[in-house]
């Protein structure tokens, strides 16, 4: 989880187009649903993350329009699909509270770039981005640990340490114990 993270490499301040421009990805090819945390963001964690996003009408940000429209309150919404978003909210404060993951499968049809402003934020604007994992921020596990925000080269290296309690648990391999002399595969002893 990258929450395991915020204290050593801080993912979290990275953003999307940042990873993205590393890691080579066109984040209008990638779809939202890549975006493992976009699944539990409701409307009101987007309007504050995202600067601005309240004030865009609702029909330029289709993942939210298609959100309003398969709700069971899109009758508060006839005639309102070019009002700002912030405006349908306020009249309509249940819309808020949509979790974009209630869209299923049709966020595979939508890009990452198509709530504007997504891309531009750090990650820990988003609700609970501690709890999405690596591979839930498309890109991510390609960024290069010392092109992280707080690189390697600056914290060291990271290593799960694994004690060895009793006779059972000796014979190990692929640890990371041992040095340069007898190699950095010695088994535990």
């Amino acid at each position: 989880k990258l929450g395991d993270f915020q204290t050593s490499l801080y993912p979290q301040i990275s953003n999307l187009h940042t990873i993205a421009a590393t890691g080579g990805l066109d984040l209008q090819q990638v779809a939202l649903n890549n975006l493992e945390m976009i699944t539990w963001q409701t409307v009101n964690d987007l309007v504050t993350a995202i600067p601005g996003l309240s004030n865009l009408p609702v029909r330029q940000v289709q993942p939210i329009a298609q959100l309003f429209a398969k709700s069971d309150l899109r009758s508060n919404l006839s005639g309102h699909l070019s009002d700002s978003i912030g405006a349908v909210l306020s009249t309509s404060p249940a819309l808020g509270e949509l979790a974009l993951g209630d869209l299923g499968e049709q966020l595979d049809s939508f890009a990452i770039t198509d709530i504007p402003g997504l891309e531009n934020i750090p990650l820990q604007n988003m609700s609970d981005w501690e709890n999405s994992t690596v591979s839930g921020v498309p890109g991510l596990s390609n960024v290069p640990l010392d092109q992280m925000p707080n690189p390697v080269g600056a914290v060291g290296i990271l290593g799960m340490v694994d004690v060895v309690y009793g006779p059972a648990e000796q014979s190990r391999s692929n640890t990371i114990s041992g040095s340069r002399q007898s190699g950095f595969t010695a088994a535990c002893q």
